[in-house]
């Protein structure tokens, strides 16, 4: 296997894999070859440093994690690894990159969403809470999901009662919703200054 490597914001990355990463890989593929073994792995989700799911050790190669784990699943086995910041850019493991540099930056697209994803569901549990919503929460609150589903291509300028459902549970992380819940979203987001001074929507329990 010969010596490769990929520059990344600048910084050259050998992509030359190390004996662990290749021993991992096998161990969890069906392939008896490295090149083919990373064909059978497909990208699954990030997690943050803060997520309860976030590992210190990458499980590809064992380097010490600071910023975040790429989890990727085996499509044979099911079998998870939570792979490294800097051990992901160096393989070809995503669906749909040509090369490592267009896995590196979808990986990094792929960090700002969660990033995004995390800010949204702990400002929904503020603000569905509070007893007095603050105006600047809710602005930030609808101007971040604003964003976030024109970016991935499900804004729209009236929700239905199932697209507000979908984003609950995919969006907001909330899978037990009632039909409370729907409502209360709805007005948050087309009517936000109802939703502050209405008593109806706060949480009573």
């Amino acid at each position: 296997m010969s010596k490769k490597t990929i520059t990344v914001k600048g910084k050259k990355l050998n992509t030359k894999p190390r004996p662990r990463v290749i021993e991992t890989l096998l161990f969890y593929s069906h392939a008896n070859n490295f090149d083919s073994a990373k064909k059978e792995w497909g990208y699954v989700t990030i997690v943050l440093k803060e997520d309860d799911a976030f590992v210190k050790h990458c499980e590809l190669c064992g380097a010490r994690n600071y910023d975040f784990n790429v989890m990727i699943q085996n499509e044979n086995t099911n079998k998870d690894l939570k792979v490294g910041s800097e051990c992901i850019k160096r393989f070809v493991l995503l669906d749909g990159c040509k090369n490592a540099e267009d896995a590196a930056v979808l990986i990094q697209q792929k960090v700002v969403e969660a990033s995004v994803e995390r800010e949204l569901i702990t400002l929904y549990k503020i603000l569905r809470k509070a007893p007095k919503p603050s105006a600047a929460e809710v602005t930030r609150f609808n101007k971040r999901l604003s964003e976030y589903l024109n970016k991935t291509g499900k804004r729209r300028s009236i929700y239905t009662k199932e697209e507000l459902q979908e984003i609950l549970e995919t969006v907001l992380d909330v899978h037990d919703y009632t039909q409370q819940d729907v409502m209360v979203l709805d007005c948050m987001i087309e009517n936000p200054r109802k939703f502050m001074r209405d008593k109806r929507f706060r949480v009573t329990t």
